[in-house]
C-alpha cells in the first residue's frame, strides 16, 4: 500500500509545477503553429531552379572576366607593367641610383649593394635570380641587359674600391712589440695579441718567426698571413733558465720541456755535478739535437 502511494505521488504537483508544465505546453504549441503557418517556412516543394539558373550565370560572368583580363595582360609589355627603363649594366658595378634608374624599388637597390659590399659576387646574369629581393618577372627583364666584365669594382655612389684589398704590411720586432702595436695590424684582434706576448713570456722570446705557429689561436693560414709583419732580434731572447740553480719544477714550466726532461735533467746535474757548458745538454736522455736547437736559446749558467 505504501509502494502505490509513492507511485501517485509522481502525478500530483504542487501549485508552482502545475504553473511551469502549463507555460511549457503553450511554448510547444507556438513552434507547431510558426512552423506550419509561418510566411517564413521553407515548403518542401519550392522549386530551386530559378535560384540555380542565376548562380550558373554569375559564374560564367566571372570566368570570362577573368580570362577576359588575363589575354589583356599578355598583350602588355613587362617594361610597362614594371615601369622598367632597361639599359646594359654590370651588377657588380652599377649604385644604388643606378639599380633605381632601372625600374627598380630603393629598398631593391639598397638590399643589392649590400649584398655587394659583404663581398658578394654576382658571376653570371643568372645570379640575379638569387637575390630574394628581386622577383622571377623581374629577372626576366634584367637578364638580357647584364654585361659583365672581367675587373670586378665595387662602385658606393661617386667612390669606387676596387675589390683586390692589399693590407698595410708592418715592421715590428717580434721580442719587443706592445699590445696596442700588434692591435694596428689587419687580422690580430686583442685575444690573438694576448696569445703572443703570453707565449712570448713563457718561452723567454722568440727565435724564429715560425714559432708564432705554435701560439694558441694562430693556424697556418693566418701565419702565412702575418708573418711578413714581424722579423726578429735574438739579442731581445731572455734566457731566464739557469741550468745549474732550477728546480724540476721551474725547468718543466717552460713549452719545450717535458716533465720527464726535467727529472732527466735534474738527475744529470745531481750525479755529474754542475754543467759547465749548455752543450752537455745533448748528453740527456730525451734531448736530441733539434731538440737541443730549441732549448740553447733559454738556458744559462
Amino acid at each position: 500500500m505504501k509502494r502505490n502511494n509513492n507511485w501517485k505521488e509522481l502525478f500530483v504537483y504542487d501549485k508552482e509545477e502545475r504553473r511551469g508544465v502549463f507555460v511549457l505546453i503553450i511554448i510547444i504549441l507556438a513552434l507547431i503553429l510558426y512552423h506550419g503557418y509561418s510566411p517564413f517556412a521553407i515548403s518542401s516543394a519550392t522549386d530551386f531552379t530559378e535560384l540555380e539558373s542565376y548562380i550558373t550565370n554569375r559564374r560564367y560572368l566571372a570566368d570570362s572576366s577573368r580570362l577576359a583580363n588575363r589575354d589583356i595582360n599578355k598583350d602588355v609589355p613587362d617594361k610597362e607593367k614594371f615601369n622598367f627603363n632597361l639599359f646594359n649594366f654590370n651588377p657588380n658595378t652599377i649604385s644604388k641610383k643606378g639599380w633605381q634608374k632601372l625600374g627598380l624599388k630603393e629598398y631593391q637597390a639598397k638590399s643589392i649593394r649590400k649584398y655587394i659590399r659583404k663581398g658578394g659576387i654576382i658571376n653570371s646574369p643568372n645570379d640575379l635570380r638569387k637575390m630574394y629581393c628581386l622577383t622571377q618577372s623581374e629577372c626576366d627583364l634584367l637578364i638580357p641587359y647584364v654585361k659583365i666584365e672581367q675587373r670586378d669594382v665595387v662602385e658606393l655612389e661617386d667612390k669606387i674600391w676596387t675589390k683586390t684589398y692589399i693590407p698595410k704590411v708592418f715592421h715590428l720586432e717580434l721580442n719587443t712589440v706592445k699590445f696596442d702595436s700588434l692591435l694596428a695590424i689587419s687580422g690580430i684582434g686583442p685575444s690573438t695579441a694576448k696569445a703572443i706576448l703570453d707565449y712570448r713570456k713563457r718561452l723567454g722570446g722568440y727565435y724564429n718567426i715560425k714559432q708564432l705557429q705554435e701560439v694558441y689561436l694562430f693556424d697556418s693560414a693566418k701565419y702565412v698571413r702575418l708573418s711578413p709583419n714581424f722579423y726578429i732580434n735574438t739579442d731581445s731572447i731572455y734566457p731566464y733558465l739557469n741550468l745549474n740553480t732550477d728546480d724540476y719544477y721551474s725547468l718543466k714550466n717552460h713549452p719545450y720541456i717535458s716533465k720527464k726532461m726535467a727529472y732527466n735533467i735534474q738527475q744529470y746535474r745531481d750525479n755529474n755535478g754542475e754543467f759547465s757548458n749548455i752543450e752537455q745538454l745533448k748528453n740527456i736522455e730525451g734531448i736530441n739535437d733539434s731538440v737541443y736547437l730549441k732549448l740553447y736559446w733559454y738556458f744559462e749558467l
